[in-house]
């Protein structure tokens, strides 16, 4: 699924409804927090639900860190399905 670029700009700016369309296709990500200034990042299998994402993982460093930080980012994996 892709966006047009108004007036060709390189930079395309999502809506929110734009992004939650994005993230209901994708399966692959990575969760990033940061613990005494230094960032980890963790690989997850994940699913957009009712405008949440959800992963599941084992008690250990990444539940750990995600459950004590406020901030927490995910970046999403854009792979296709014929990529896969």
């Amino acid at each position: 699924m892709m966006f047009d670029h108004p007036d060709d700009e390189p930079i395309l700016v999502l809506t929110e409804e734009q992004c939650w369309m994005l993230l209901e296709r994708i399966q692959h990500g990575r969760l990033v927090s940061v613990v005494a200034g230094r960032a980890d990042i963790f690989p997850v299998n994940v699913a957009a639900q009712d405008r949440t994402l959800v992963f599941r993982t084992a008690p250990g460093t990444k539940l750990a860190e995600v459950s004590i930080n406020e901030n927490v980012l995910f970046e999403a994996d854009g792979i296709l399905p014929d990529q896969a």
